[in-house]
């Protein structure tokens, strides 16, 4: 394969045009658009999305919440605050259900369990592995640990001039409001207007700007590169001789090989660091949860345009969750409930930090109190929705008392003493019904335990 610089799938022109008709006059997203996306790009695309209108939807509750405290005047609300916090674990445990869900109405359930080699992978001898007798290939854990280690001095660099620079930066803030004496002195103050500056902008501005640049640059770029070629050659095509088909093909294969590999690890990077400004900053500014609703309705969209018209078409992979970003979401769910009382105590009117009437030990216990008590209600609503209904479970419940049925009656254990329903305790009930029948001549007789005949 020397000649072979590199392959993809080709876009399906008929399905794109259908599915962006389709979800641009779509209010919502519903199952069936999920699985046809599904059956033709893949589980790993169709959880993004499905993941995005699960989000999406869920923005509604808090964008009411956020609408209702601003216009009310409430500034750092702390019943607003409580209520984003609790939304946030919901949310997520709510989202683990929906995920396990989509496994299993799938067929993917349990994927991720299953090891995949990768093609990129050389062993560097066979070893017999010992549960299966086979031959597998091995590498050395201790030397791919020291591979995994070379990166080791690049984080310590960086994590260290980080470190320095922000010192730096407080030291310079110590010495100005303690030390300064000069011109603008009065003016310096805590300001948390800056906090609600900066929150308007990743939440509004740049989600724009990041829209611009997956919308209308491409569109830009390709438009200047088709000029420049067609300037350079003096608008002559060349065709090679070939028929008209084949020449509308071909051109259609080079310009689909020129556009970039879709990453999906940028999506969903924006998506949960957009989940974070939410559950982590709503606080600041109330009107958060409003502008990342209508944000992520427009992103369902301009999403698929992206995949259809800007990237190539990705190879479908198989997935039976979002992988680790589900982790990222506890982790940031449980960040907000240290960083929402935390910006109550510095920036609430009665409890303003420097006004505050309270000493710095009694604060930092009270942080620690409201964490102690998310992990107790995140404990709690996740035994909740563990005791409710669910119909993926019926199914997987079903599917195993079925696989146990056909062992069961294929090792003919029913006619000897072993209900179905019992087949938990099957190793307990066989050693009885052993017992029972080890002397009978039934036992020695039965047509389902093999009869072992001297040569």
């Amino acid at each position: 394969f020397e000649l072979v610089e590199d392959f993809l799938p080709l876009q399906d022109k008929s399905y794109n045009e259908d599915w962006i008709k389709t979800w641009s006059t779509k209010w919502m997203i519903d199952k069936d658009d999920l699985l046809r996306l599904r059956n033709h790009f893949g589980e790993k695309i169709a959880y993004y999305f499905a993941f995005l209108q699960f989000y999406f939807t869920w923005l509604i509750i808090p964008s009411i919440a956020g609408l209702v405290t601003h216009f009310s005047g409430a500034k750092y609300s702390i019943p607003f605050s409580i209520f984003i916090t609790l939304w946030s674990v919901i949310f997520v445990e709510f989202w683990r259900r929906k995920e396990y869900e989509l496994a299993v109405e799938w067929g993917v359930r349990h994927f991720s369990r299953v090891e995949r080699r990768r093609p990129e992978f050389r062993a560097e001898c066979f070893i017999k592995n010992p549960i299966t007798g086979e031959e597998v290939p091995y590498f050395s854990p201790w030397k791919r640990w020291l591979r995994r280690a070379v990166v080791a001095p690049v984080i310590l660099i960086f994590s260290l001039t980080l470190s320095l620079s922000l010192l730096f930066y407080i030291m310079i803030e110590v010495i100005m409001s303690e030390y300064y004496s000069g011109p603008f002195r009065d003016q310096l103050k805590v300001g948390p207007e800056r906090l609600v500056h900066e929150l308007k902008y990743f939440i509004l501005t740049a989600q724009i700007l990041n829209l611009f640049m997956e919308l209308v640059l491409p569109y830009l770029f390709r438009f200047g590169s088709f000029s420049m070629k067609r300037i350079k050659n003096n608008g002559a095509t060349k065709d090679g001789g070939r028929n008209e088909d084949e020449s509308a093909f071909l051109k259609r294969v080079r310009k689909e090989v020129k556009l970039p590999v879709y990453e999906i690890y940028t999506d969903y990077a924006e998506m949960i660091t957009q989940y974070g400004y939410v559950s982590l900053f709503s606080s600041i500014w109330p009107l958060t949860p409003v502008f990342a609703f209508v944000n992520n309705w427009v992103e369902l969209r301009s999403d698929a345009i992206k995949l259809c018209e800007h990237t190539r078409r990705p190879i479908p992979k198989r997935a039976d969750s979002i992988g680790p970003w589900l982790e990222n979401l506890v982790i940031l769910t449980w960040f907000s409930s240290i960083t929402n009382p935390s910006l109550i105590y510095l920036y609430h009117p009665e409890t303003h930090a420097f006004k505050s009437p309270f000493s710095v030990v009694f604060v930092i216990a009270l942080i620690w109190f409201t964490e102690h008590i998310f992990n107790m209600i995140h404990y709690l609503i996740k035994q909740m929705l563990a005791a409710l209904p669910n119909a993926a479970s019926e199914i997987v419940q079903k599917e195993e008392y079925e696989v146990k049925k056909r062992l069961l009656e294929k090792a003919g254990l029913e006619k000897i003493g072993i209900s179905l329903e019992t087949s938990s305790n099957l190793g307990h009930e066989y050693e009885e019904s052993m017992k029972k029948r080890e002397d009978s001549e039934w036992f020695w007789h039965s047509d389902h335990v093999a009869t072992v005949e001297e040569a």
